[in-house]
């Protein structure tokens, strides 16, 4: 089957030759072409793998993050009921009830 039309572009001399060119070079560029996508396609799910292990690590770091930053809300609520409990006492001994009339 391929002699047969190889035969028959031979037949129309140049433009033939020139034809069976244009068909060569399309199927060579067609293979690597299809090497290329495979490439690609192994690059994209290696890249698909490494963003999913980042993505993994991401949730784990945020996780901590709201660990730590919740800690750290509790530990100033208990410095700041510490500090609310100073004032107070230190309020409570610097203001002397005095009897009415000694003002």
């Amino acid at each position: 089957m391929e002699s047969e039309i190889l035969q028959e572009l031979l037949n129309y001399g140049a433009l033939g030759i020139f034809a069976m060119y244009l068909i060569a070079r399309d199927v060579s560029n067609g293979k690597k072409l299809e090497k290329l996508e495979d490439k690609r396609q192994e690059f994209a799910s290696l890249i698909d793998q490494r963003l999913d292990e980042i993505g993994k690590h991401l949730i784990e770091a945020h996780a901590k993050l709201d660990q730590g930053l919740a800690k750290m809300a509790e530990k100033y609520q208990e410095d700041r009921m510490k500090e609310l409990l100073k004032q107070s006492k230190r309020t409570r001994t610097q203001t002397a009830i005095k009897p009415r009339g000694e003002e």
